[in-house]
């Protein structure tokens, strides 16, 4: 009996050696602790990759997630639209800049995961995904006992409703996107919960931390980076993202744009402008004294004027001309693409006379003077084209009712959102020293953006003595797109 009983034994021995090396090893159900802690106590959606916070962001567009089924986590995005891809180059985007700039501080346990010793080689660690990494069993992958996930810092990003109704109605967003968001076929990120320092740490059955490098040898695991992947290996973890990541989102509600009113033009125009006045006189006593000036902006009138207070000696009322000068300038908007430019100026010399004696009310060796006026008038405007259209379009500067006295003291450009001069359509040049009379000119825009044309209108009119001078102008100036 007692041979049977060795024998039955010596059997049950080579069993459990034949299951612990041959039999299928019981999977392990892998919960992701990151995105239970992004669901259940953040409130937001998990992201199916996580990847750099420059771009998941609050702004960004994705295919719509269906919310119903529980493990549907979010795709990464096909835009931002508040990103370079959306926002028109040139357009003001500092208001919805700031209100992404502030950050609110979240507190990130370490999670722990488990390892599912029956995954297959070339079969991806059930861990959060990192963008352009991939981590895969190897054939060794029983010897790592766990995984460890922490982070140095984590914050959320936020963009509220009424900031992003201001940036799709500001004109500031190319229509194509608009159009995206509009067809609803796309949702978008509101809230983004950002992590700095996210580091992946592997431990063996000895519970000592493996090294990229060791555990690719030991042939534990296999990794693959692609692109700069913005992953590093240093002696505190296995895997660490030098990139901060986005590791969880809320959308903004599904019918805010299709309810909001959004930005429907082709192009929206702006103008602005300003007019500077000045009198000074100069040459003798009671000229009109000392520089005054006057500057105002678009739609207003500057103006200044004053006379002056040249007396004669001994017959006051003979061979005296009194100086006086005056400057009016204006820059009107009359037409939200057409601006008004105006200036009147008169100079007036006076003169007057000093005597060595007076007898009688008789001159004894008499002696003239003059005085000089000068009066000056400097305007600058600008008319801004915001172009959102993505096909190719032309811009037209007409000009009307330019004087020829204007001629050489005009300063005239018709700039991109980079400050490049546009190259005047048919011509290998630009030249605006022609520009007098009325007429019109041409030039090709870049696609979407910010274009500028300015001017500048600097005149004169200095006089002395018995001269008069006066020089006045109004001239038009429209910028059109087609």
């Amino acid at each position: 009996m007692n041979r049977y009983i060795g024998s039955g034994a010596i059997f049950i021995m080579i069993a459990a050696l034949f299951g612990f090396f041959f039999w299928p090893v019981k999977p392990v159900i892998v919960l992701d602790h990151l995105c239970d802690f992004v669901r259940d106590q953040q409130k937001l959606e998990c992201m199916a990759v996580l990847a750099a916070d420059n771009f998941v962001a609050p702004g960004s567009f994705v295919e719509a997630v269906a919310n119903e089924v529980t493990d549907k986590r979010v795709p990464l995005p096909r835009g931002n639209l508040f990103g370079d891809s959306c926002i028109i180059p040139g357009a003001d985007g500092d208001a919805i800049k700031a209100e992404l700039s502030k950050h609110s501080s979240i507190s990130i346990p370490t999670f722990t995961y488990d390892v599912d010793r029956s995954l297959k080689e070339g079969v991806e660690l059930q861990i959060p995904k990192l963008e352009a990494l991939s981590l895969k069993a190897g054939p060794n992958f029983k010897s790592v006992s766990k995984v460890e996930l922490s982070t140095e810092d984590a914050w959320a990003v936020n963009v509220d409703e009424l900031s992003a109704h201001q940036a799709l109605s500001s004109c500031s967003v190319k229509r194509s996107c608009v159009d995206y968001i509009k067809s609803q076929q796309y949702r978008v990120i509101g809230t983004a919960l950002v992590a700095k320092g996210l580091s992946y740490k592997l431990y063996n059955s000895e519970n000592q931390l493996l090294s990229l490098d060791a555990a690719v040898k030991s042939e534990a695991i296999t990794a693959s980076v692609g692109g700069s992947g913005g992953v590093t290996s240093t002696t505190k973890s296995t895997l660490t993202a030098s990139e901060a990541r986005v590791i969880g989102v809320r959308f903004l509600p599904v019918d805010f744009f299709s309810n909001q009113p959004v930005c429907e033009r082709d192009v929206l125009y702006s103008a602005s402008g300003v007019a500077d006045v000045s009198i000074v006189g100069g040459g003798g006593r009671g000229n009109i004294g000392n520089l005054i000036r006057d500057q105002k902006p678009l739609g207003e009138v500057a103006a200044v004027q004053r006379t002056g207070s040249e007396t004669s000696e001994c017959r006051d009322g003979i061979d005296r001309k009194t100086s006086a000068a005056s400057a009016y300038a204006s820059v009107k908007q009359i037409k939200e693409n057409t601006l008004e430019l105006s200036y009147d100026l008169i100079a007036s010399g006076g003169h007057y006379v000093t005597v060595a004696g007076c007898v009688a009310g008789q001159w004894i060796g008499k002696t003239g003077h003059d005085t000089t006026a000068v009066a000056t008038s400097s305007i600058a405007a600008s008319i801004s084209a915001l172009v959102r259209s993505e096909s190719g379009a032309r811009l037209t500067l007409e000009y009307d009712n330019v004087p020829e006295s204007l001629r050489g003291r005009l300063t005239i450009s018709v700039r991109d959102w980079r400050g490049q001069q546009l190259r005047e359509e048919k011509k290998e040049s630009v030249d605006f020293s022609d520009v007098v009379g009325s007429g019109s000119k041409s030039f090709l825009a870049d696609g979407p953006g910010l274009y500028r044309f300015e001017v500048t209108a600097n005149v004169d009119r200095t006089v002395g003595g018995n001269v008069e001078a006066r020089d006045s102008a109004t001239a038009r100036f429209t910028l059109v797109t087609n």
